[in-house]
Parts: C-alpha cells; structure tokens; sequence
C-alpha cells in the first residue's frame, strides 16, 4: 500500500483491490462541489442485497459530515437465491465499512490466497471467533447467531463521527456460490453534505431518505 498526499489534502491510498478504492479525506478547493448545511436523520434500508462469487458490491457511498448511528445486517441461513439455488453462508461474507481514514478489521487488505485477491474489513467467519462484546467503538460484533440467521451490528455506546466519507461494501469470499444479505439498514445523523455527490439532500424537517 503506497500513500500520497498532495498539497490539496487529497490523500489517495493505493491498493491491489480495484480501481475503486480511492479514499478521499477533504475536498480539493477547486472542486466544483461544495459542502451545504443539511442537517437530519437518515436511514439507508436494503433488502436481498446478492453479491456474486468472488466479488465485492457496493451497499452505500456518500461523501458528507455526521455521526453514524449504527449499522445493522442480518443474513439468513436458509434462505434461496432468485435462481432457486441455495446461497453460499454468512461466513462467507466480508464487510468494509469506511468511516473517514478508518476501516474497522484494518485499513490495509489482506491477500487471500483461494480468492487470488486482497480482502479489506473483516470477515463474519472472524467475529464468530473473536466473540467481541456488544457495543464495540471499533468493530462490528455479532448480536445474534442461530440456525436459522445471524445478525452483524456495529454500533457504538456514542454516534461515531466522520467528516468526509461513509461507505459500505459487501465481498463475498466464495469462489463459486452467491452470497444473500437478507436486510442492511445505516441510521445516520448528517451535519453536511457535498452538493452533487449526495442521493439525498433535502430540508433539514425530512427525517428519512436514501
């Protein structure tokens, strides 16, 4: 991993993931986007989010200031794929979640061998084992865990605050079976927003959006 940090405060971190994995931390002063007050309470839902073998899906990607809440995912045991075929299990899920210059699980990948390709965040299969308590700062913890599904939370004693950049990506680590994520719901406070590169920017009385 290679960093450079220009005069613009633009810090690009370099990895062998994808193109995509480009981290900026403040906005260059000749951008044409500009950060707009927009204060209110956001709660990002998906449902039957499928992530395809040996790829990484993007859940949620917003450049804005505020204090996230918590992050919720629930993975069912038994559930089907369109197709009718039977989805790989939740150990073979990986979550990134980027909070700023933070990445709970580490900021640098780890290369997995099987995969041929670096993971970052951490893997359901390592926090069945670590048996982190509920309510970690700095990781996500497992809240429920049965046969039938299980449940993956991160969510701090107090809202964590980021400045520039929340985002939520999904890998799914087998190589040849789809991965399911049954339910993720982001509950957010956001404080501002960067115009023209936010889903959903709205009076500071909306309650809900994206």
């Amino acid at each position: 991993m290679t960093e450079d940090v220009g005069p613009d405060g633009v810090m690009d971190i370099v990895t062998d993931m994808d193109d995509d994995y480009t981290i900026a931390l403040f906005e260059n002063n000749e951008t044409p986007f500009q950060n707009i007050v927009d204060e209110r309470e956001i709660t990002f839902v998906q449902r039957k989010v499928i992530v395809a073998a040996n790829t990484t899906s993007k859940v949620l990607d917003v450049r804005e200031a505020g204090d996230l809440n918590h992050v919720v995912i629930r993975c069912g045991k038994d559930s089907v794929l369109p197709s009718g075929a039977t989805p790989t299990g939740p150990e073979s899920l990986a979550i990134e979640l980027q909070i700023d210059g933070y990445i709970p699980g580490g900021m640098s990948p780890v290369y997995d061998n099987t995969l041929n390709k670096s993971i970052s965040g951490v893997r359901v299969s390592e926090l069945q084992d670590l048996s982190l308590p509920h309510g970690s700062y700095t990781n996500f913890t497992i809240a429920k865990d049965t046969p039938n599904e299980i449940v993956i939370v991160f969510q701090p004693h107090m809202p964590r605050k980021y400045d520039h950049r929340l985002r939520l990506r999904f890998t799914n680590l087998s190589a040849s079976t789809d991965l399911i994520v049954n339910y993720v719901e982001v509950s957010r406070r956001r404080r501002l927003s960067t115009e023209g590169n936010s889903p959903s920017v709205g009076p500071s009385w909306s309650h809900h959006g994206m």
